[in-house]
């Protein structure tokens, strides 16, 4: 066995050859790309996720929107999408090969996992793509089960893509993560449950079981072979499903709560980032760390959020309803839909200062608000898509009736971080005189080509009368982490 630290010496040996040393032993301790499991985390960096099975564990449904909550709300977990097209919900079975990590589709069935959705993920490893972290339901809500050896064979597959995403000699995946079933009979739902849960003991916790169903279901009214969703039918506020089928926000919510414990045990919790302590703007070859968003983005003392370069007040234009600042180096707020937005600057208990929006008016479905910096960049990707970047803001909500579900954005709100923005039907709000803080991460490496990208926050809203509330806006970042080579 080899020793922890190899001090051998040879011929020529110079600093890089030592640390490639150290390297190579931290590989061997550590095998797996980012076991974040004890000490290992300290050198995980961000776990990349990917999921397989049937429409509910695409990211652009409620896996995508359960797992970008759990973070922004429970526990600022490490994870990351690869770059490639995991938004788009495909819903004819068919596995695209630039969609990335998200395997999973509408239509599909456990045999449908096993097939082509475990191809791809053969391919794109084969390919060079290494996943962390696996989530799926097992492909059963398409099989339609009506007994326990439809469980079985479902259960069989999934631990057949289960195998072949912990296969050492390719992806050599971390743990998988399984979701209870809903929307189908409750006895099997529980019965599936007690299958996964041996199998965690058997795994030694490589395997993990997320109980979906007891937050879910609503025990007054099911039956065994009857299933009622939690808050009621679809479209009702605090209804737990969209449309009888697939989670709403409510129930992504909902999920959020039981899913966060298994991510605090399995996942680091992101590094502290760092920001630009001094007057300084990125530079792609003098300071490619430093925060896009430029001075002050630290958030120290009271400099607070003075971005804009040669003078002028934060936060520069501010445009209202109708349109969107295109200054650069300013922050720009639009609204519209019925909203009333009043913008001021506002000092927390720490003396920090943050963008406070006082919202008043009766919203529209589908009214918003959009708070967006436009920083002055040559290409801060340098043409390479896989690059990461870490960016994020807190929004502190106080008091908000008629809020969905907000959302990170970069070059237009059509390019969401996760999770995609919330529809006008009442099931996707939160719920009337919301009061809670969301921690807004980036989630993927972003495929940003040419200048002046932007960055912001896209806050929706269903329709609602006479409301009133408070956005705090504060500690917003967007720092490379990596460089072109």
């Amino acid at each position: 066995m080899r020793t922890i630290i190899d001090t051998t010496a040879g011929a020529g040996d110079t600093g890089k050859a030592g640390g490639d040393k150290i390297n190579g032993m931290t590989a061997e301790l550590y095998p797996g790309r980012a076991l974040a499991m004890g000490a290992a985390g300290m050198f995980a960096g961000a776990m990349t996720v990917c999921s397989f099975g049937t429409s509910h564990m695409t990211g652009s449904q409620g896996f995508g929107q359960t797992l970008a909550y759990t973070l922004q709300r429970h526990h600022d977990a490490y994870l990351t999408f690869d770059h490639r097209d995991v938004l788009t919900n495909v819903s004819n079975s068919t596995v695209v090969a630039n969609r990335g990590a998200s395997y999973a589709t509408g239509q599909a069935s456990s045999a449908h996992m096993v097939g082509p959705q475990l191809t791809q993920f053969n391919a794109d490893v084969a390919a060079g793509y290494r996943y962390d972290l696996m989530f799926t339901d097992g492909g059963l809500y398409n099989d339609t089960p009506g007994d326990q050896a439809a469980l079985d064979l479902a259960m069989t597959r999934t631990l057949q893509v289960i195998t072949a995403f912990f296969n050492p000699d390719a992806n050599a995946g971390t743990a998988a993560v399984v979701w209870g079933l809903f929307g189908m009979n409750p006895t099997l739902c529980q019965s599936w449950a007690a299958m996964w849960r041996r199998q965690e003991k058997l795994s030694g916790g490589r395997i993990r079981f997320v109980d979906t169903t007891r937050v879910l279901i609503d025990p007054q009214s099911s039956t065994p072979t009857t299933w009622a969703w939690r808050g009621g039918s679809a479209n009702v506020l605090g209804s737990v499903t969209s449309d009888g089928t697939h989670l709403s926000h409510t129930g992504c919510r909902a999920v959020a709560a039981i899913l966060a414990p298994v991510l605090l045990d399995l996942c680091p919790r992101r590094f502290p980032r760092g920001g630009s302590y001094v007057n300084s703007l990125y530079n792609p070859a003098t300071l490619p760390y430093a925060d896009v968003l430029g001075s002050g983005a630290a958030m120290l003392g009271t400099q607070g959020l003075d971005y804009v370069t040669g003078g002028g007040a934060f936060p520069g234009t501010i445009v209202g309803a109708g349109g969107q600042s295109s200054n650069n180096n300013t922050w720009g707020l639009s609204w519209n839909g019925g909203l009333n937005v009043t913008p001021s600057i506002t000092t927390t208990a720490d003396g920090r200062r943050q963008q406070t929006l006082t919202v008043s008016g009766s919203p529209t479905d589908g009214a918003s608000i959009t708070f967006s910096y436009k920083p002055v960049v040559s290409d801060v990707s340098n043409g390479d898509a896989t690059r990461r970047f870490m960016a994020g803001m807190d929004l502190d909500i106080v008091g908000l009736t008629g809020l969905s579900m907000p959302s990170l954005y970069f070059g237009s709100p059509s390019f969401q971080s996760m999770p995609g923005p919330g529809t006008s039907a009442q099931n996707e709000g939160f719920p009337d005189n919301t009061t809670e803080t969301l921690r807004l991460r980036l989630m993927r490496p972003i495929p940003l080509s040419g200048a002046n990208p932007l960055m912001g926050v896209y806050i929706p809203f269903r329709a609602a009368s006479n409301i009133s509330g408070v956005i705090n806006i504060h500690d917003p970042f967007w720092q490379l982490m990596e460089r072109a080579a």
